[in-house]
């Protein structure tokens, strides 16, 4: 009995840790997706990944399973794991996703009254430029576009919408990655609506506050038909 105790804990530690590593390694994995490092229809081992990864294949299993299970990857057997297509249906789906719950965030942080300094913050994030032919810069503007939106959800209060906001940018995210890998795009108008955005947020006007987001997705939509 003595024996079986002491062994429960190190088992216990050693489950954690190999669920902290799979973890680890789907966000890597989602991220070498996203941002472009893997293209859609590439085809992807499990040797390839652990290599890349620098683990065993029984996480890089686990973690590949579970990118299959949120979309980013389907598995072909006996061919393996290929980087999932985004076709015209799935923009339909996105945008359509993006202006259910996005209008419904602006709306809500627009109902609610802020601090002077909540929205400046928000503003560092809004105006960030996107440069083409620069990585660095137009990386910036995408973590500044994701935060932007993000923090529109965070004004709200509502942990659910922060959620969801946060995983419909997984994939908007990877639509502005594939732009910028082409060299396509100019937002100016972007940086303007947020600006309008936020101003109709401030003032706690709620129905333009959703009116602009509902523009501005549009706008980006647009945009995306044309990657297509």
């Amino acid at each position: 009995m003595a024996n079986t105790s002491r062994q429960k804990p190190a088992q216990s530690s050693r489950s954690s840790a190999r669920g902290f590593l799979t973890e680890q390694i789907y966000e890597d994995l989602k991220r070498d997706i996203i941002t472009g490092h893997f293209r859609s229809g590439d085809s992807l081992t499990e040797e390839q990944l652990a290599q890349r990864y620098s683990a065993s294949r029984t996480p890089v299993r686990q973690a590949a399973a579970r990118a299959q299970q949120q979309g980013f990857l389907r598995y072909v057997p006996n061919k393996g794991y290929f980087v999932s297509l985004m076709n015209t249906r799935d923009l339909d789906e996105l945008y359509q996703w993006r202006m259910l719950v996005e209008a419904a965030s602006a709306e809500l942080a627009a109902k609610r009254k802020h601090a002077d300094t909540t929205i400046e913050n928000l503003k560092r994030h809004a105006f960030v430029p996107f440069v083409t032919g620069n990585k660095a810069k137009y990386t910036r503007f995408i973590q500044a576009d994701r935060a932007f939106h993000v923090g529109v959800a965070r004004l709200t209060h509502n942990k659910f919408l922060v959620r969801t906001v946060e995983g419909i940018r997984d994939w908007v995210d990877r639509v502005l990655y594939t732009a910028a890998a082409i060299d396509y795009g100019d937002y100016g108008d972007s940086l303007a609506k947020h600006e309008q955005i936020l101003k109709a947020i401030e003032n706690q006007d709620w129905q333009s506050a959703r009116k602009l987001m509902l523009e501005h997705i549009l706008e980006s939509k647009a945009r995306a038909y044309e990657l297509t």
